[in-house]
């Protein structure tokens, strides 16, 4: 549990995501983020919300950036019809239809089922830094080890 500027955030898995810390957060990928433009954000919990900062009356910042590598994208945090929705241009969803790996399908009945492209968020002032990876579990120790090392980097690009 850690808590920034009276913010609580409970370390732990909310259904696709997992959240490491205040500054850490991972989003299993699914198919309305390759086609839909969006992916919702759990409510339950102390979570994913805390994460972004969304509070009982609502998101501390409404519009946030999204930055991967030196590209930065605008995106929305809305609510609709009682869950809340991190939204995002064509553009960026161009870049995350780049990254996918060749032919995968979120719910194709043969892919792997514990095979799945992962987006890791590191936190800034009112922006997300962003990292892709096919993995296979969020929350391996060797991978959380991996994610650590580049939200450095990431770090760098937010606070830029």
């Amino acid at each position: 549990m850690t808590v920034r500027d009276g913010n609580l955030v409970v370390p732990g898995r909310y259904n696709s995501w997992s959240v490491f810390s205040h500054e850490m957060a991972a989003k299993r990928l699914d198919e309305d983020a390759f086609s839909g433009h969006k992916t919702g954000i759990p409510k339950r919990g102390r979570g994913v919300c805390s994460f972004f900062e969304i509070h009982d009356s609502g998101p501390r910042f409404s519009d946030v950036m999204l930055v991967y590598g030196n590209q930065m994208f605008d995106a929305r945090i809305d609510l609709s019809n009682g869950r809340y929705r991190l939204k995002w241009g064509s553009d960026f969803a161009r870049t995350l239809n780049r990254v996918k790996p060749r032919g995968y399908q979120p719910y194709h009945p043969t892919r792997n089922p514990d095979e799945c492209v992962m987006l890791y968020f590191h936190r800034g002032p009112s922006r997300y830094g962003l990292r892709f990876k096919l993995s296979f579990d969020p929350i391996k120790p060797a991978l959380l080890k991996k994610i650590e090392d580049e939200a450095a980097s990431v770090a760098a690009q937010c606070h830029a």
